[in-house]
């Protein structure tokens, strides 16, 4: 009766395993039911990850001088021509240099980083194992090949 108790207790155990389809489901039920509870938790095991970068720029000016020519009527003389007089001018433009301040935030959701990590993971873990199933055909199919060699080789010496 006691052997029989002990592995009952150890089937049961054993047989309610719990696989990833009954944890989306219980997600799934507790989303439906409690959802800032869901919310909060998913908030603190994967909080968003928040980068600040400041970038700051500086472009000097440059100086400008313009060549330009003034001109003025003068009065007229006593036989009434106007003269124009042109006087040669430079003007100056001082520099103006030029500040930039540029913030780049950047925020990573983490819950799907992780989701991507383990995808991802995954996906490598299964190239590997094919490539190295991949690879021990190459080396079975080369010893038949070399053993179907040694037998016909033996089989033509006997001759």
């Amino acid at each position: 009766m006691k052997h029989l108790t002990i592995t009952l207790v150890l089937l049961v155990t054993i047989s309610s395993c719990y696989n990833a389809k009954k944890a989306a489901s219980d997600v799934n039920k507790a989303q439906t039911s409690y959802p800032e509870v869901v919310a909060r938790s998913c908030a603190l095991w994967y909080p968003p990850r928040i980068e600040t970068t400041n970038n700051s720029y500086y472009r000097m000016g440059k100086d400008s001088l313009v060549h330009d020519t003034v001109s003025a009527d003068c009065p007229p003389d006593a036989s009434g021509n106007v003269k124009v007089i042109r006087v040669p001018v430079t003007r100056y433009y001082p520099r103006v240099d030029t500040f930039f301040d540029h913030k780049i935030l950047r925020v990573e959701n983490t819950a799907q980083v992780e989701a991507l990590k383990i995808t991802l993971g995954k996906e490598h873990d299964a190239r590997i194992k094919a490539e190295s199933q991949r690879d021990q055909s190459y080396w079975i199919s080369g010893i038949a090949g070399a053993v179907i060699l040694i037998l016909l080789l033996f089989i033509f010496i006997k001759r």
